[in-house]
C-alpha cells in the first residue's frame, strides 16, 4: 500500500444495515448479525509476533470478511462440510462475497485538495475559490453569477471579474484525484 492503514478508513463511510466502528485508529469494523468486514494494520497486529523481513517498513492493510454464524443462511447451503471449502464454484462466491462488500461501502472524498503548493495567503485564497467550485459546481457558480447580474445585484464587470477567477482557478485547480481508494479498489479487484 502507498499510505499508512489507517488513512484509508477516513474515506470509507457507511455500509448499509451495518454498523461501522474504529477500535482505536489501527482497525476499523463493520458489523452486522452474523458478518463483520474487519481493515487492519497487518504490520501492527503481527508486532505481537514476529514480522517477516520481507514486510519491515511495509504499508499492510489487510481486509476480511469473516462470517460469525450461520453459515447455511449467509452461503444458501443446507450443510457446511470441510470438502465444500474446495470446491471451485464455493469459493468463487466467497470471492465474489469479499468484493461485493467492499463495493457496498461509500467512499468519502473523492477529491482531496492540494494544500502542498500553498505558501501565501493568495495561494490560500485560491484553494478556497477551488473548494467553492468543487462543491458547488464550475456550472453552478456561472449561472448564479449571470442571474445576480440579470437582477442588477452585479454590475456587468463584477460578473465578468468573477468569471474570470472561476474560470482562471478551473484551469490552474489544486484539486487532484483520490488515489487513495482508487488503489485500494485495484487491489482488491485485481487480486482475487
Amino acid at each position: 500500500m502507498d499510505c499508512k492503514p489507517s488513512i484509508y478508513f477516513n474515506h470509507f463511510g457507511n455500509l448499509s444495515r451495518f454498523k461501522r466502528s474504529n477500535i482505536e485508529k489501527d482497525t476499523l469494523y463493520y458489523k452486522q448479525n452474523n458478518k463483520c468486514l474487519c481493515f487492519y494494520d497487518k504490520i501492527k497486529e503481527s508486532k505481537l509476533y514476529s514480522i517477516p523481513i520481507e514486510y519491515k517498513d511495509k504499508n499492510i492493510l489487510r481486509y476480511e470478511l469473516r462470517f460469525t454464524g450461520r453459515l447455511q443462511d449467509a452461503f444458501n447451503i443446507n450443510k457446511l462440510t470441510a470438502s465444500l471449502l474446495y470446491d471451485n464454484n464455493f469459493y468463487n462466491q466467497l470471492i465474489q462475497q469479499y468484493k461485493y462488500y467492499y463495493s457496498s461501502i461509500d467512499k468519502l472524498d473523492n477529491n482531496i485538495l492540494d494544500i502542498n503548493n500553498i505558501k501565501t495567503k493568495k495561494d490560500l485564497y485560491k484553494m478556497g475559490i477551488n473548494n467553492l467550485i468543487e462543491m458547488l459546481g464550475e456550472n453552478n457558480l456561472i449561472r448564479n453569477i449571470d442571474e445576480r447580474k440579470d437582477k442588477k445585484e452585479l454590475t456587468p464587470k463584477q460578473s465578468h471579474d468573477l468569471k474570470q477567477v472561476i474560470k482562471q482557478s478551473v484551469k490552474a485547480s489544486s484539486i487532484k484525484s483520490n488515489s487513495i481508494i482508487e488503489e485500494l479498489t485495484k487491489k482488491i479487484n485485481n487480486k482475487m
